[in-house]
């Protein structure tokens, strides 16, 4: 067990093991208590509008399934949603996959969950009248968002996905890790409300191998977003 960390009870399988940090930082989350704060240390930034949130002091548990999960879990955008999460109190522990999962047939795979339990981050160009802005759609895995809904929902003139360019510029995170929470800029937010049939779903969190569990109610009250049937 690495130094500095103790293992968390859990019933688990015997091949997941659950570590817990014993290391309280303002700057986010690290499971290295050896690691000190430096200048180029992750920060946590003040923002409004709900979208991000510092917290207070919390210790974010991260359960590892993958050999090497500190790569992953040491990710700046890993590290952006777990403090996102803990500023919250969200009690969700941040999953690492042994694989990257691109889509949301893999994700359910590797967490042997329902398609429909996987929560999908789309990003979507969005126009209002001469003004464009990211939209982004909290959709089920099981779903096909319906733009043309979304436009007379939205009272958008024009919407269609976003490229891999645009994603990273208006949120932060690349395409296959992108997580409804902890964007760099403020995202107007849709979620499906096809997700209230499952008591608990699956979200990215920041990396195509990071997930989290979550729920429906949960997702309103941390991206603030609207329900909405988006299929």
């Amino acid at each position: 067990m690495p130094s500095g960390l103790r293992r968390t009870g859990s019933r688990r399988p015997p091949q997941v093991q659950t570590y817990q940090s014993i290391t309280k930082s303002r700057t986010g989350v690290r499971l290295d208590p050896k690691v000190h704060r430096t200048p180029d240390s992750p920060s946590i930034p003040e923002t409004r509008d709900g979208f991000f949130r510092a917290g207070a002091l919390l210790t974010y548990r991260a359960q590892m399934t993958d050999p090497r999960p500190r790569d992953v879990l040491d990710d700046r955008c890993v590290l952006r949603v777990a403090a996102a999460l803990a500023s919250f109190r969200v009690r969700g522990q941040i999953t690492v996959l042994d694989d990257a999962a691109q889509t949301a047939r893999q994700a359910a795979g590797a967490l042997g969950v329902e398609l429909a339990q996987i929560a999908n981050s789309l990003v979507f160009v969005a126009r209002r009248e001469d003004r464009i802005q990211p939209l982004l759609v909290v959709a089920s895995g099981a779903h096909r968002v319906d733009t043309l809904r979304l436009a007379d929902l939205l009272e958008l003139s024009a919407i269609s996905l976003a490229d891999a360019e645009f994603v990273i510029e208006q949120t932060g995170f690349t395409i296959g890790g992108v997580a409804p929470i902890a964007t760099t800029h403020p995202v107007e937010t849709v979620v499906d409300v096809s997700l209230s049939r499952y008591g608990q779903v699956w979200a990215a969190a920041g990396h195509p191998q990071a997930v989290f569990p979550t729920s429906y109610d949960e997702l309103l009250r941390l991206t603030g977003g609207q329900p909405a049937e988006v299929s």
